[in-house]
């Protein structure tokens, strides 16, 4: 069963779901998901869905397909979407559109044990959460490249509807934007803990 399968038929399952990765197909090294010209299934609101790799150097969820032109994300959240990723790392989406790795609009999104690295987007290449909740902890986000906001995390929220966002434990370094290198964040307030931001460029301001 592919990765896109697996999520389609957690879509239209009125259950939570969880999707593993057996270590057995791990024994010859790591291995990568390559997305072969279009994003993943966008995640819906019908139950939540966990997806759990073996650690993020062993398996890598990859959008370059090596079509220089590509354009699209890898993960879609859909409004009021409960998703939780762990222990993979997202590499490799080049967007014109928001979010690279993660498009979270409106959604609950999760991000645990993993690499969030070398996205492209305009704005949030790492992840762009919009007027949601975000939570964040023991993840590496480097490397990625927003031609707006954000090159790690744009967080979008206004006139209150955003809800908490959380990040602990996490490294932001190494990401370019044109406002907000790490972070940009538009919304009330958000919570750092115990994590390093370091190393982003903002090329405008």
């Amino acid at each position: 069963v592919s990765l896109r399968d697996a999520i389609t038929t957690a879509n239209g399952t009125i259950a939570n779901d969880d999707i593993v990765f057996d270590s057995s197909l791990f024994t010859g090294g790591p291995g990568v998901i390559t997305l072969s010209g279009s994003a993943l299934p966008t995640i819906a609101n019908n139950g939540s869905l966990s997806i759990t790799g073996p650690g993020s150097s062993t398996l890598t969820i990859s959008g370059d397909n090596g079509d220089l032109s590509r354009n699209f994300n890898i993960f879609n959240v859909g409004s009021s979407a409960d998703f939780t990723v762990s222990a993979v790392t997202i590499s490799g989406a080049q967007t014109t559109g928001n979010g690279g790795a993660f498009n979270s609009n409106a959604g609950i999104l999760t991000v645990a044990d993993a690499v969030i690295t070398n996205n492209f987007a305009n704005d949030g290449a790492g992840i762009y959460g919009n007027s949601g909740t975000l939570t964040v902890s023991n993840t590496s986000i480097t490397g990625n490249t927003s031609t707006g906001n954000g090159g790690g995390i744009f967080n979008f929220g206004r006139y209150g509807n955003s809800g908490p966002v959380n990040i602990t434990n996490t490294t932001i370094s190494g990401n370019t934007a044109a406002s907000g290198g790490g972070i940009s964040n538009t919304a009330p307030s958000i919570t750092i803990t115990g994590s390093t931001i370091t190393g982003n460029t903002a090329t405008s301001n």
